[in-house]
């Protein structure tokens, strides 16, 4: 599957439902940037690199910076806002490594992967993003990797 799944409302609140806070008495509602939330998702085997990508598109764009979390994963990152734009996955290695992988990706691997990339963004607007990349792939998954089926 390569083409672009464009998010709609009810999906981006699954994504960032906010949070409901008292500020000296007053009730706030607070979101996440619309520039953090994604707002359309890809995923593709490319066979240049030889890896499966999950890719990200936002409002905006900027450069990105390639990042390996270990030797079957790395992130593209937005250098100026942090912002998750891509996963970059060898899946050869981890089907001849994981045998049975067949129509899913170790999905705790990359999930323990973005867990671990937003805990290092802690505080940060960053943290939120990887989080809602993170509902992102678990809100779209079944089309995401149909492209490794078979």
């Amino acid at each position: 599957m390569s083409e672009w799944l464009i998010l709609n409302e009810p999906e981006l609140e699954k994504v960032d439902p906010g949070e409901s806070r008292q500020v000296k008495g007053v009730l706030v509602h607070v979101f996440m940037s619309p520039y953090d939330v994604p707002q359309a998702v890809r995923g593709r085997y490319d066979d240049e690199r030889e890896r499966f990508l999950i890719e990200f598109r936002y409002i905006g764009d900027e450069p990105i910076e390639r990042r390996e979390q270990d030797r079957h994963l790395a992130l593209h990152v937005g250098k100026n806002s942090g912002r998750l734009y891509g996963v970059e996955i060898d899946v050869d290695t981890l089907r001849a490594d994981l045998v049975a992988l067949e129509m899913h990706i170790d999905q705790s691997h990359l999930f323990k992967s973005l867990s671990k990339a937003a805990s290092s963004a802690s505080g940060r607007p960053t943290e939120k993003n990887y989080r809602a990349v993170r509902n992102v792939i678990s809100l779209k998954k079944d089309r995401l990797f149909a492209g490794l089926a078979g």
